[in-house]
């Protein structure tokens, strides 16, 4: 029985994390959501009482191009109905990468801790966050992705930090003159 309950948590787990990966809506690659999820860690400690779920050591998950590395995590459901309600990732650094769709390139995410709120439907990452796609790198302290209202937060950190946005220059287009 209790490994059943380790499965489920798991599998919830991966679905969460799936849908966690904060690129755009809609950009992240659609198939990834349909292949399998395999998770790793070093430990694992599962509180049937409180509904946490603690990955420890070494934690690596994998789902078609989603790749996430992070030291630990914790997935904590609510005591009510035992719904996933908050997804913690924590390490020096926690990384992920995505392929993004219509071959649009790869999505990379690296931060300190990463914090999935179900009910605020928000991503936080935290600590020297950098968030590399095509279109662009955003570096901060602190990242807040808005999932309802499709909104990023960026934020210093106070002092002499700033956050700070790099936008390559648009593709030259090849002169079709030129043999």
């Amino acid at each position: 029985m209790t490994s059943a309950c380790t499965r489920r948590r798991l599998a919830d787990l991966g679905c969460l994390l799936a849908l966690a990966v904060f690129a755009v809506p809609g950009l992240a690659l659609e198939s990834d959501r349909n292949q399998p999820m395999n998770i790793e860690a070093i430990d694992s400690d599962s509180d049937l009482n409180t509904g946490m779920l603690k990955l420890i050591g070494g934690v690596k998950i994998d789902q078609g191009s989603l790749k996430i590395n992070a030291e630990t995590g914790e997935v904590h459901r609510t005591a009510e109905t035992s719904d996933i309600s908050r997804v913690v990732l924590e390490g020096n650094p926690t990384c992920l990468q995505q392929d993004l769709d219509n071959a649009a390139g790869m999505m990379r995410a690296c931060s300190n801790r990463l914090e999935y709120d179900i009910a605020a439907e928000s991503v936080v990452l935290t600590g020297n966050v950098r968030i590399q796609e095509p279109r662009g790198t955003l570096t901060g302290e602190r990242v807040t992705y808005d999932i309802a209202n499709g909104r990023v937060q960026g934020q210093s950190g106070g002092g002499d930090s700033r956050v700070r946005f790099v936008i390559p220059p648009r593709a030259k287009e090849p002169d079709s003159e030129t043999p």
